[in-house]
């Protein structure tokens, strides 16, 4: 493969992904993701360390 192929490769890639690199997600998103996290690992502990997928729900 050329690094022209590759080079075309990669922008259909990206173009097929939405083309555009991902932003960071912001102060509230991010402590809300946290917050499901610690509240799926709370639910794990209660059940032994057992996560299921109820628990993701």
């Amino acid at each position: 493969m050329s690094l022209f192929q590759f080079g075309a490769y990669v922008d259909g890639w990206q173009k097929a992904q939405g083309g555009a690199a991902p932003s960071a997600p912001s102060d509230a998103e991010y402590d809300a993701m946290v917050a499901a996290s610690d509240a799926l690992d709370a639910r794990a502990a209660a059940r032994g360390g057992e996560v299921t997928n109820g628990d993701r729900a």
